[in-house]
């Protein structure tokens, strides 16, 4: 018998203790995951931008990204961030979607159907501007009616 195990009435403690020990510490280990994810979410949804230029018959308005409708048109110059989900219509440009795929080379983008989805968030990192419709922004009833139009 060693010196480090407790006996009580001719039983060892040190095996109920060493498995509150690990329960407490598997708590305390997913405690900290969990708080180390609900931090990287947030610092994700602090990448879409606040604002968004919207192409309402060819002038540009700045507006609430939030304000967003599918259909609507932006302009997501050099440089800017993507405002929400879309495909190009117009434009040539490369976009760093490293936020998402964790990819280090910029995604050539462009109006033909195989390169054209872009993502809220991401950054077009030039050289050319790009115009995204817009195709999925938050649920709502007004998720579908342009934002230009709403005015």
């Amino acid at each position: 018998m060693n010196s480090y195990t407790l006996r009580f009435r001719g039983q060892s403690t040190c095996a109920p203790s060493l498995l509150i020990a690990f329960v407490l510490l598997g708590k305390y280990l997913e405690a900290r995951a969990k708080g180390k994810t609900s931090r990287a979410l947030r610092a994700l949804l602090e990448l879409q931008p606040a604002r968004a230029v919207v192409l309402c018959d060819d002038q540009a308005e700045t507006v609430d990204a939030a304000a967003l409708r599918r259909g609507d048109v932006c302009l997501v110059a050099p440089g800017l961030a993507v405002p929400a989900d879309g495909v190009v219509v117009r434009g040539a440009s490369t976009v760093d979607e490293s936020m998402l795929t964790g990819e280090a080379r910029p995604v050539p983008k462009s109006a033909d159907p195989e390169r054209n989805a872009v993502y809220g968030g991401t950054v077009n990192l030039g050289p050319g501007a790009l115009r995204v419709q817009v195709v999925a922004v938050g649920a709502g009833p007004r998720g579908n009616q342009p934002a230009c139009r709403a005015r």
